[in-house]
């Protein structure tokens, strides 16, 4: 979340490890995992790494954590193999070489086995994960015999996962993986939590068949709400302002939902209030909060305005679709046909259309073709009919009172 101070959630983080571990009778997401969806930049990952990473661990169980955001250029298959190479090694009291020896080992080739423990484990650690080599069942297996302790594997932006065929066969490693260690005992060894930012792409993991979690659950994210907002304000503001100054909660967590619930924009909406002429502060922050988003607003009218139309039509069908969403079939072209009013457009036209909305990161496919918009702040505005109207600027029935920006819709969950 940047410079924003961090906001710890520990009963959430608590209610969260209880049912990964077992420990909650009512609610165990422990032997099918738990996927939860969110915006990004509504503070998820700074929750699993500050929060709910450090209480797992505090009851006696082990986290891996990878993010398959971090690095968009590399297959995610690689990255939830180093992930686990990396964290075998540390658990197992493996002393990690340097990053430079590390490189001249695989440089040469060597297959060397480093301070005797490849030999112990009877695979090699640089092996996980790559073909031929040991399978993550087993480098889990170790894991969990080395450490005795109860494993949760968390994945962030897990969806990224689906954009490749070996990431996606890496899931299925991951779910044998699973099955195997929570074969035998009462509580799961190997609970697996995965997050993200669209619920369109974190539902394909679990809702079809052919997908190795199906059948998991999925929630939503929980939310950042008004404790979040007196603590920010706290922050920021007491530190420069008497008591009595400082906003009502009730006008910030206002703006606070003006902005997406994002901390990043909420504490440029604070900060930007110091200066405004409004006697109320919480008044001032509103009034920032209304400026930041109808920047958005406009923004995305102009980035959405210059799009070609067929390109403007399955964007808005995608919105209103979400889940259910199929591009080529004959009453969804007849659609885009309405939208655009043009009655040639074909198939292969929305294919190409859809190839080129790709490319400019507006909307996402997974290696087995399900398709999902690929930010949720426009998603949201595209599904919402009056906005719909406006990013095509199209003559609106109703003005928004007294100049106010169109406030966010949300979509249907």
């Amino acid at each position: 979340m940047g410079s924003v101070a961090i906001f710890h959630r520990l009963e959430v983080a608590e209610e969260l490890a209880s049912s990964l571990l077992g420990d909650n009778p009512l609610f165990q997401a422990g032997r099918s995992g738990l996927f939860l969806a969110g915006p990004r930049r509504t503070g998820k990952s700074t929750f699993l790494r500050s929060d709910l990473i450090p209480t797992v661990e505090a009851r006696g169980a082990l986290a891996v954590y990878v993010d398959l955001w971090s690095d968009k250029t590399r297959n995610p298959a690689d990255l939830i193999a180093e992930a686990i190479r990396d964290r075998l090694a540390e658990t197992a009291g493996f002393a990690r070489k340097s990053s430079a020896v590390l490189a001249k080992v695989r440089k040469a080739g060597v297959k060397a086995k480093l301070a005797g423990f490849d030999a112990d484990l009877g695979f090699e650690i640089e092996s996980i994960g790559k073909s031929g080599g040991a399978t993550l069942s087993k480098a889990f297996e170790a894991m969990h015999q080395a450490t005795g302790k109860q494993i949760v594997f968390i994945i962030d932006e897990a969806q990224h996962a689906l954009s490749t065929a070996e990431g996606s066969s890496t899931l299925f490693a991951l779910k044998a993986a699973r099955d195997a260690l929570n074969l035998t005992s009462d509580r799961p060894g190997l609970a697996i939590l995965a997050t993200g930012s669209v619920r369109g792409k974190i539902s394909d993991l679990v809702s079809r068949k052919s997908q190795a979690f199906y059948g998991a659950a999925v929630s939503d994210f929980p939310p950042l709400g008004k404790a979040f907002v007196q603590f920010l304000v706290g922050v920021m503001l007491s530190h420069r302002l008497p008591r009595t100054r400082l906003p009502e909660t009730e006008k910030v967590m206002e703006a606070f939902e003006l902005l997406g619930r994002r901390p990043e924009e909420l504490a440029k909406a604070i900060q930007g209030s110091i200066s405004r002429p409004e006697p109320d502060l919480g008044d001032a922050v509103l009034a920032v909060a209304r400026d930041l988003h109808a920047r958005m607003i406009d923004q995305l009218r102009q980035e959405f305005g210059r799009l070609p139309p067929l390109h403007q039509a399955i964007l808005r069908v995608m919105a209103r679709d979400e889940e259910s969403f199929a591009p080529f079939s004959k009453a969804t072209v007849e659609r885009y046909r309405q939208d655009t009013g043009d009655p040639n457009v074909t198939s292969t036209m929305a294919q190409k259309a859809l190839d080129a909305l790709i490319r400019d990161a507006l909307v996402w496919r997974s290696a087995h073709g399900a398709y999902a918009l690929d930010d949720e702040i426009l998603a949201d505005y595209l599904f919402d009919h009056e906005a719909a109207q406006l990013l095509t600027e199209r003559p609106r029935q109703k003005k928004p009172a007294d100049g106010a920006p169109v406030s966010a819709p949300r979509r249907r969950r």
